[in-house]
């Protein structure tokens, strides 16, 4: 027998409890969200630091 999955509404998933794990809402379901690795925050500040010295894009 097949089930149905009922998606959740925005207000439904507002009203879901917060936990350690952030969740996203992607087509009515609630995802865990990745976190960023170690790669990232590193890109981030050399980003950051370069917008700052005014180098083009």
């Amino acid at each position: 027998m097949a089930q149905l999955k009922t998606q959740l509404t925005i207000k439904e998933f507002l009203a879901l409890p917060e936990e350690d794990i952030t969740y996203e809402l992607v087509d009515g379901e609630a995802k865990p969200k990745m976190s960023p690795k170690r790669f990232h925050p590193k890109l981030t500040l050399t980003n950051m630091f370069f917008n700052k010295l005014g180098f083009p894009r």
